[in-house]
C-alpha cells in the first residue's frame, strides 16, 4: 500500500507516537474512555478466573474469534508488563491475594475453623472468590448464609459472575431463598416502573416489590432537548422548581459526562477529596446539596432527585455498546445473553437512587435505547410529571398575570400553595 501511495506521488506525513496519542487522548475524545474500561474488565477477568492470555487465546472460537484475537494482541504487552510491575516491586494485586489464598487452603496448608461463614453483596463474587469459599467448605463444612441482590450486579469490570447468584443451588446444594420484597427507600411508582425494567431479562429474579409508605404525584420524568446543550439548560431551569434543600445526583454513565454540567455556565463542578464525588454548584439555588457521580460509583446512594444524563444513541451513551463486547464471554462461565443484561441492571441502580423523582435527560431524535424503552411504555406518566407542582403535587393549570402567562398550581385556592413556572418557548415544553 505505501509503495502504490509514493509511486502516485503521494506525500506520507506519518503522526508520531506523541501525537497520535495527544489525539485519541483529548478531552473531545470519549473513545479512549470506553477501550480502557474494555481492557481494565478483561485483565481482570484473566487475573480473577487465574488464567494466562494464552489460555484465553485456545478458548478462541466462533464468528468473532478474529476480532477477539486483535483485542488479545493489545491487551497482551499491558498485561505482561504489569504482571512484570509487580513481580519486580514483590507485590500483589486483590486477585493474587485471593487466588493465593484458595491455594493455601487446597494444598492443606490452611484448615478452615469456621462453622457458619456469612457473605455479603453475593451478587458481586467473581469466580476467585467463589473458589475461595469453595475450598475452605472442602477443607472442613460450614453453613453458608448469602445476601445479595441479582438486580444490583454491576461490577462485571472487576470479575464479578452473576451466574453464581442466578444458579446458587448449582454451586451450593440444597438452599434455602428468602426474599426482601419491601423497600423503605423509594416511591411505590418508581418502584414498579424499575422493577418491570430490569425484569424484562428473565434471566433476573422474580420479585414482588412494594413500597411502606404512601406515594404522592409522579416518580419519573423526562427532560429533553434539541441539543445536549439545551437539555442541560431546561435541567438547571428544572433545579429553580425543586423544594428547598433538597439534595440531587446528577448521574452519569462514564465519568467524562460531568462535561456535560461543566459547559453550562450556570454550573460549577468541583471534586470533593472527602467525599469523593464531584460537588455541582449553582449560585441561584446554594440551598441544594448537589453531586455529580457514576451509575457505579452511585451504589448504595440516595438523593431527593436524580437526573440521569448521556441517555443518548452512541457506543459511549447509556446503555454503553462497548460494554458487550464478544470477548467477554470466553471469561465469564455463566455469560448473560440478554442484551444489555448488566448495562440495564446498572441503569436500574441508577434510577432507584431517587428518594422522590427520577428525571431522564434526553436529547430528540437521540434518544438511548433503555430512554425510549421508558418512553414507549410509561410516555403518559412522564407526560403528567411534566405538568405536575414540584412542590406539593398538585397539577399546573395555564393562568394570566401582569407580567403575563405562566403556569400555576391548582392548589393555590386550597392548601394555599403559591408555585409558579414561567411558560418557555415550545421546545421548552415538549
Amino acid at each position: 500500500m505505501q509503495h502504490n501511495l509514493i509511486a502516485h506521488s503521494v506525500s506520507l506525513n506519518p503522526q508520531s507516537a506523541e501525537e497520535l496519542w495527544k489525539n485519541i487522548s483529548s478531552n473531545d475524545n470519549s473513545l479512549l474512555d470506553g477501550v480502557k474500561e474494555l481492557f481494565q474488565t478483561v485483565i481482570n477477568l484473566i487475573k480473577s478466573n487465574g488464567y494466562t492470555v494464552d489460555t484465553v487465546r485456545k478458548l478462541n472460537s466462533g464468528c468473532y474469534a478474529r476480532r477477539n484475537e486483535d483485542i488479545l494482541t493489545l491487551i497482551e504487552p499491558i498485561y505482561n508488563s504489569y504482571c512484570q510491575y509487580l513481580n519486580e516491586h514483590d507485590e500483589i494485586d486483590f486477585n493474587d491475594m485471593i487466588n493465593s489464598a484458595a491455594a493455601l487452603v487446597r494444598s492443606k496448608k490452611y484448615v478452615n475453623p469456621y462453622k457458619c461463614v456469612i457473605v455479603d453483596e453475593y451478587q458481586d463474587i467473581s469466580k476467585s472468590r467463589f473458589l475461595l469459599l469453595k475450598s475452605l467448605r472442602e477443607s472442613s463444612d460450614y453453613d453458608l448464609f448469602c445476601v445479595g441482590d441479582d438486580w444490583q450486579s454491576i461490577y462485571r469490570f472487576a470479575g464479578s459472575d452473576i451466574g453464581y447468584i442466578e444458579h446458587f443451588k448449582k454451586y451450593w446444594g440444597a438452599t434455602e431463598e428468602s426474599k426482601i420484597e419491601t423497600t423503605y427507600r423509594f416511591p411505590g411508582q418508581l418502584i414498579e416502573i424499575s422493577s418491570s425494567f430490569v425484569m424484562q431479562n428473565p434471566s433476573q429474579k422474580r420479585k414482588d416489590m412494594h413500597c411502606s409508605f404512601p406515594t404522592r404525584g409522579c416518580a419519573i420524568g423526562e427532560i429533553n432537548g434539541y441539543t445536549e446543550k439545551l437539555a442541560i439548560e431546561f435541567t438547571v431551569q428544572k433545579l429553580d422548581e425543586l423544594p428547598e434543600n433538597s439534595t440531587v445526583y446528577f448521574i452519569g454513565r462514564y465519568t467524562f459526562d460531568v462535561k456535560l454540567l461543566e459547559e453550562n455556565g450556570s454550573l460549577e463542578c468541583r471534586y470533593n477529596n472527602v467525599s469523593k464525588e464531584i460537588d455541582v454548584k449553582y449560585a441561584k439555588r446554594p440551598d441544594l446539596k448537589m453531586s455529580f457521580v457514576t451509575a457505579h460509583r452511585s451504589k448504595g446512594l440516595q438523593a431527593d432527585y436524580v437526573f440521569i444524563i448521556n441517555n443518548k444513541d452512541s457506543r459511549m451513551g447509556f446503555p454503553s455498546r462497548i460494554q458487550d463486547d464478544p470477548i467477554l464471554d470466553l471469561l465469564l462461565e455463566n455469560c448473560d445473553r440478554y442484551p444489555y443484561a448488566e448495562e440495564r441492571r446498572l441503569f436500574y441502580v441508577a434510577l432507584t437512587r431517587a428518594k422522590k423523582k427520577a428525571i431522564i435527560v434526553t436529547v430528540k431524535g437521540h434518544e438511548s435505547e433503555f430512554a425510549k424503552e421508558l418512553i414507549g411504555r410509561y410516555g403518559e406518566v412522564l407526560k403528567c410529571e411534566r405538568f405536575e407542582c414540584p412542590l406539593c403535587g398538585g397539577k399546573l393549570v395555564k393562568r394570566s398575570g401582569p407580567y403575563g402567562e405562566f403556569f400555576g398550581c391548582s392548589n393555590y385556592r386550597t392548601t394555599g400553595c403559591r408555585f409558579k413556572r414561567k411558560i418557555y418557548r415550545k421546545e421548552q415544553i415538549t
